[in-house]
């Protein structure tokens, strides 16, 4: 199986300054572009957060970004704000869509029971939490219709919407 050579591991900077945090940081090499692409699947977020902070702790910064689904919600977010303030954004974001819309979450220990039972207690569990998000929706993301349109429903959206 042919090898893909990447060149030489990044040097890590010493600094003088004693900062723990200035010992985290790499040295790159002068790249015209660092891009940073994020996928979409919701669940993703959370993580692309964690890695786009890993990247800030290290001192490495992209110039071009992009994403799809939540991808692009995260890189709107990283986009519309200034450096020092993407990380705690991403994860304030985060905290907020990824907690039920109405209803108290599950204590960790009964979901980790549910998901780590029989395939057919998790397909329930996971059936459930759909059910859920569709009739509750999801906190900073999204609200259920109710009525939803009809797909017989004629004229321009715009007229179609209900205002909030």
């Amino acid at each position: 199986m042919p090898s893909l050579d990447v060149g030489e591991p990044p040097e890590v900077f010493a600094f003088a300054s004693g900062d723990p945090e200035a010992d985290k940081r790499i040295k790159l090499p002068p790249y015209e572009t660092i891009a940073l692409m994020l996928q979409g699947g919701g669940a993703l977020g959370a993580y692309q957060a964690g890695v786009y902070q890993g990247l800030n702790e290290a001192g490495i910064h992209p110039n071009w970004i992009g994403g799809i689904s939540i991808g692009a919600l995260n890189t709107a977010i990283i986009a519309g704000n200034a450096p020092e303030n993407c990380v705690p954004c991403l994860l304030e974001f985060c905290e907020t869509i990824y907690q039920p819309a109405f209803m108290p979450p599950l204590p960790a220990f009964i979901e980790h029971a549910f998901f780590n039972s029989t395939d057919e207690i998790r397909k329930a569990f996971t059936a459930m939490q759909a059910v859920s998000a569709v009739v509750e929706g999801q906190r900073g993301f999204f609200i259920p219709r109710f009525p939803p349109l009809s797909p017989l429903a004629a004229g321009e959206p715009v007229s179609m919407a209900h205002s909030r």
